[in-house]
């Protein structure tokens, strides 16, 4: 009957309701426990044992998420962000990480993978590709902490052409994007000879010295 259709109809809009809202508190949760609560723990030597816990229920509430967002471009965005802040919470230097570099690794590769498959979707979604820059240096940093500065400029060189990349895209990009894309040229600068530790080749520094000041002047 129409009785028993249109109450159907309300019962299924109330479950996808209620597994909408679940999906929001998980989120919540998950950015809640990468951004505030670590970031308010951090320097406790005592919280250790309760940031490696939370972290560890993070990525596990991340990786959910991540298998619930095949299409959404601004979630996979927000949940590449939040892989890219674990992994420093995890083991990228500069921060008061806790010391695990595969864990940080295998974080950095999951923001990787959601950015190119949002990438695959929209390859003009600049967003995206200054995300991609960011999470390429933080896996360069991460590869320099470990004394393996070949991988370090891998990993600075993918960030290096996600920004040729950007700037090719966008006739006029953000000030906060030309400072990610002059960030990159400085990464792999850095890398290859403008820096103490480095493969040495400082003339090749040069010209990514230039163009890195010109994009920061921009």
């Amino acid at each position: 009957s129409i009785v028993s259709v249109v109450r159907s109809a309300a019962v299924a809009r109330e479950q996808r309701a209620k597994a909408e809202r679940r999906f929001n508190d998980v989120r919540d949760l998950a950015h809640s426990f990468i951004f505030d609560i670590d970031t308010a723990l951090d320097g406790i030597p005592a919280a250790l044992p309760v940031r490696v816990l939370i972290n560890q229920k993070a990525e596990a509430y991340l990786d959910r998420l991540s298998a619930d967002a095949p299409a959404d471009l601004a979630l996979r965005r927000e949940l590449a962000t939040s892989y890219n802040q674990l992994a420093r919470v995890q083991g990228v230097p500069g921060h008061g990480n806790l010391g695990y570099i595969a864990a940080a690794r295998a974080s950095l590769n999951k923001a990787m993978t959601l950015l190119e498959g949002s990438l695959a979707i929209d390859p003009k979604s600049y967003l995206d590709h200054g995300l991609l820059i960011a999470v390429y240096n933080s896996l360069g940093q991460l590869e320099w902490s470990t004394g393996d500065p070949a991988a370090a400029l891998a990993a600075h060189d993918k960030g290096l052409k996600e920004a040729e990349t950007l700037l090719a895209h966008i006739p006029h990009p953000p000030t906060r994007l030309l400072s990610a894309a002059g960030s990159a040229y400085l990464d792999v600068a850095l890398d290859k000879g403008a820096n103490f530790s480095n493969l040495g080749d400082p003339i090749a520094t040069i010209p990514l010295l230039q163009r890195s000041l010109e994009l920061f002047r921009s």
